[in-house]
């Protein structure tokens, strides 16, 4: 896997090419789509906005990777065919999509040399993705540190006095154009941080400011501030027939001025002249007004001539920066360098790795072994007898210990402890809320589809089988979901291994039995199942259908070969539902049920709850921001506190 990153910038292409590529609310879901559907050959996706640029970062296969992403960024079923982007395209792997990410971060590579915003545009873009769910180990390194050397070099340098921000060089120029703005009347449109940013700077000039912004409370904030007017959007054009500048930076996908309304507006100020300065991208002023008489409209690419004053002004500044980011360049890749460098060689004779001796567990470990013998590293099994395999007639409630273990992790995580494993085995729904101390999960391998299903001795769906059919799960959490299914089931404890309960049902001590879909696949059962479940009908377990690895929190050598087996999105999915379990409490015994799954509109979470005597049960969907994860399930599970 590599870091990828295609793109556009304002050095590729010009201002009307790249507003034809600016990600828009619709292109964000279908680039999200096209990445969850593996389009994108990518694990982790973090996407760049700006009135300047258009960049693409991505983990991948190389070569994989970057066809997808110019294939995207190319595809004319979703960019204007006349606008190709291919031609103006970019891409960059490895170390020097690293580096381009720190020029970035630093202003470096913006048009405003040292400009201030695009630090929290990164920071905005970062948080985007992963609130969506789609970043993971090496972007969230990578963008983190990022934004901390973006801080350093400002903090160490004068760099941000070459312009500070495209809206200050965007005054800069108004300045050159109109002369003296003191006596200027200056209209902005829009209230975000680049208007923010022109108003700082128009009143350093003393200009007479007057805002409008579609959202007037935001517009009125930001007039506050600068002791400016704030006017609603419905007194645009009499704004526009009195001002003499207007900067315009807003988010609108749409020009907000046209050419025929301007042409209204040039009538009313007796063709009195007017300067336009448009800064957003898509264009908010339709570039045909710029036809009309004594109308003078400039847009971002205008601003080249005091950019490249600036530059030469700061030549200095950029050696700085640049020496600052080749310093922290080399240290972040040389760290990520190290983490992901195994040598087979540093482990002295194999690995064990613990397991149950069930014929499922062992089938789940063989993958395991499977990818750590990939990495060149040797692997033997231990099989360790659990309390849930000692005691297979018992109860679950019975078999939970008084410290809280379930019934097949307690000795696992003991021989783990005590050095006789260096790594352990575990279905995660098996696992409890809190990890023994000095254990942590390594890595969570890729989820398997994690839907229950029914097999029935007859061959029939759970509708068709008649009433008071015996139906077989040691399941409260299936048990109380079936119910509402089918009222009139009768439900009987099983336990035991897969191969123990399909010979029960065949030989007819039940009439059908409810599993793990995930459990009967890897065991190539398929064929036994008369249905599989939807998420809606009967919402999983939390960790259901995920395999991980457990290791010791000291061992740094075993954590930097498991963290090469470890998907980031089975990862963010199966943290937020032991979150979730953790915060309610819960355990093997509790009849809870959470399922996270990314989707285009970002991290959905279903919710099943139950006390145990099922009188009161609770189903809830909601989405989830995988940036405030933990404050986000910490409220959801006092929500649920509350209703039940």
């Amino acid at each position: 896997m590599e870091l990828v990153l295609v793109g556009l910038s304002h050095k590729t292409c010009s201002v009307e090419t790249r507003e034809a590529f600016s990600i828009s609310p619709e292109r964000r879901r279908l680039l999200l789509k096209a990445m969850l559907s593996g389009g994108l050959a990518a694990e982790e996706l973090v996407w760049v906005s700006t009135c300047n640029r258009v960049d693409l970062y991505a983990v991948g296969k190389k070569k994989d990777c970057e066809t997808a992403l110019i294939g995207f960024l190319s595809d004319p079923s979703l960019y204007d065919a006349n606008k190709p982007g291919g031609g103006h395209l970019y891409s960059k792997t490895g170390k020097e999509a690293m580096e381009h990410l720190l020029n970035v971060a630093c202003g470096l590579d913006s048009m405003a040399l040292g400009e201030n915003e695009i630090l929290g545009q990164l920071k905005d873009s970062y948080y985007g993705a992963k609130s969506a769910g789609v970043t993971g180990r090496l972007t969230n390194s990578l963008f983190q540190r990022a934004i901390g050397v973006g801080k350093h070099v400002r903090a160490n340098t004068k760099i941000s006095q070459g312009g500070r921000s495209v809206a200050f060089v965007a005054v800069q120029y108004a300045g050159r154009i109109f002369g003296d703005l003191a006596n200027a009347g200056v209209l902005l449109l829009g209230a975000g941080e680049m208007a923010e940013a022109a108003a700082s700077a128009f009143t350093e000039k003393k200009a007479g400011i007057t805002v409008i912004n579609r959202t007037h409370a935001k517009g009125r904030e930001l007039a506050a501030k600068f002791a400016a007017q704030c006017l609603p959007w419905e007194s645009l054009e009499e704004s526009l027939a009195g001002a003499d500048v207007v900067l315009v930076s807003t988010s609108s996908p749409d020009p907000v001025i046209t050419k025929d309304l301007m042409k209204k507006i040039m009538e009313l100020r007796h063709g009195n002249p007017i300067f336009l300065v448009d800064i957003s991208v898509p264009r908010n002023i339709q570039p045909e007004a710029g036809n009309l008489s004594n109308v003078y409209l400039y847009n971002i690419d205008d601003l080249q001539r005091i950019v490249a004053e600036n530059l030469a002004q700061l030549s200095g500044e950029i050696q700085k920066a640049r020496m600052i980011i080749d310093a922290k360049g080399a240290e972040i890749w040389g760290k990520f360098s190290q983490d992901s460098l195994v040598e087979p060689a540093g482990f002295a004779g194999p690995m064990v790795i613990g397991t149950r001796g069930s014929r499922l567990a062992l089938a789940q470990t063989d993958i395991i072994c499977g990818l750590i013998r990939n990495e060149g590293v040797a692997i033997e099994q231990k099989i360790i007898k659990t309390s849930g395999d000692m005691f297979p007639d018992d109860s679950a409630e019975k078999l939970i210990g008084t410290d809280g273990k379930g019934l097949f992790v307690k000795e696992i995580e003991r021989d783990l402890l005590d050095g006789g494993i260096k790594l352990a085995m575990h279905s995660l729904k098996d696992l409890p809320g809190e990890l023994a101390e000095g254990l942590v999960i390594a890595a969570y391998l890729k989820r398997e589809d994690p839907r229950d299903a029914i097999v029935t001795r007859s061959g029939c769906k759970l509708a068709d089988l008649p009433p008071g059919a015996r139906i077989a799960t040691g399941s409260l959490r299936r048990r109380f979901q079936i119910a509402k299914l089918k009222p009139d089931a009768v439900f009987a404890p099983m336990r035991g291994n897969m191969d123990t309960r399909l010979a029960k049902l065949d030989r007819g001590d039940c009439d059908a039995l409810v599993v793990a879909y995930a459990a009967l696949k890897r065991l190539g059962l398929e064929k036994r199942i008369t249905q599989i479940f939807t998420a809606d009908e009967i919402v999983p377990a939390p960790g259901q259908g995920v395999i991980v690895v457990e290791a010791g929190a000291s061992d740094l050598q075993t954590l930097r070969l498991t963290r090469r087996l470890d998907h980031s999105r089975t990862r963010i999915c199966a943290e937020c539902e032991r979150l979730f379990l953790a915060a309610l409490g819960g355990g093997c015994a509790t009849p809870l049920g959470a399922y996270a799954e990314i989707t285009e509109e970002g991290l959905l979470f279903r919710v099943f709850w139950s006390a145990p005597d099922g009188r009161k049960r609770l189903n809830l969907e909601t989405y989830v921001d995988c940036s405030m994860m933990s404050e986000s399930i910490a409220g959801l599970a006092a929500k649920i506190q509350q209703l039940v």
